[in-house]
């Protein structure tokens, strides 16, 4: 595998694990500090604040990779960090599906 080819795996795993670490801060902090309805019991809308966390992850997570793909010097430095930061990502996601749902 080439470099180039080491860089892009490397920002679009980064890109991927900030999106699932971002939707799951952005849940939480809907949870915690926001007064909208609870979308289960508004039947039309019963979906929308997953899509918008979902869009607004995404976005987050491919903003990330471009930044990644621009500015990384070492793929292996990068794999490297986004390996330790992965458990961080996966310990967001299941506390805020644990606890707010």
């Amino acid at each position: 595998m080439n470099a180039r080819d080491q860089s892009v795996l490397t920002a679009a795993a980064c890109g991927l694990e900030t999106a699932v670490a971002l939707y799951a801060v952005i849940r939480i902090v809907q949870a915690l500090i926001g007064h909208e309805p609870n979308p289960a019991m508004v039947a039309p809308s019963a979906y929308h604040g997953y899509f918008w966390r979902a869009w607004i992850a995404a976005y987050g997570g491919g903003a990330i990779a471009l930044v990644v793909a621009v500015v990384q010097r070492s793929p292996e430095r990068t794999a490297h960090v986004a390996t330790r930061a992965l458990p961080i990502a996966a310990v967001l996601l299941a506390a805020q599906a644990a606890f707010l749902p």
